[in-house]
This record gives structure tokens, C-alpha cells and sequence, in this order.
């Protein structure tokens, strides 16, 4: 009997690394043209959404691979990966934004 892959770990690994690209593609687009700052704001809320769907799916698919002894456990760990790196980055950009934001001056 064939060992049908986990659907969780692949919806996982879709919604954190497959369909974030082209969303954060179209948010840098967007901050470009800074007159058009609705489109970049809807784009990151619709990335980060997709990270955190991701992240959920692919820790549930790799939960249920492990109890299963199925396939699909490498894609819910790279969908793992790939979410919590882009969580840790999105942190980071907000937090330079707001720091360039606050208006503190660096000192030459």
C-alpha cells in the first residue's frame, strides 16, 4: 500500500513559501510608488496572513506525519523553517521602520 502524502504538510509548505514570493513581490512594488500605500499595506497583511496559515498547516502536517509514520513530514519542516524565518524578518523590517519612523538620528 502506497503512502499518500500529508495534505497539511503541503498546504503548509504552499501558503509559507510558494505564495508569499509573488505577495511580497507586489508589496516592494507598491513601497516604490509610495503615492499607492493602501496596495502595500493589504499585500503585507495578505503575507503575513499566508506565513501564519502556513506556519499552522505545516506544524499540523508534520504532527500528524510523526504520528502516522507518513510522507509529507520534509515539506511541513521546510514550511516550518520558511515561516518562522519570514515571522523573525517581518519583525525586523517593522522594527527598523518604526526606529526610521521615530525620527532617531544616527550620529556620524
Amino acid at each position: 500500500m502506497k503512502n499518500k502524502s500529508n495534505i497539511a504538510s503541503i498546504i503548509g509548505f504552499v501558503f509559507s513559501v510558494i505564495l508569499v514570493i509573488p505577495v511580497v513581490c507586489a508589496a516592494f512594488f507598491a513601497m516604490l510608488r509610495l503615492h499607492n500605500v493602501s496596495f502595500y499595506r493589504m499585500a503585507m497583511k495578505l503575507a503575513m496572513g499566508a506565513v501564519f496559515v502556513g506556519f499552522i498547516a505545516s506544524l499540523t502536517g508534520v504532527i500528524t506525519a510523526r504520528k502516522n509514520n507518513g510522507n509529507g513530514k520534509k515539506l511541513g519542516v521546510i514550511g516550518l523553517s520558511f515561516s518562522i524565518l519570514e515571522i523573525i524578518v517581518f519583525i525586523a523590517f517593522l522594527a527598523i521602520v518604526f526606529w526610521i519612523g521615530s525620527g532617531v538620528q544616527m550620529s556620524n
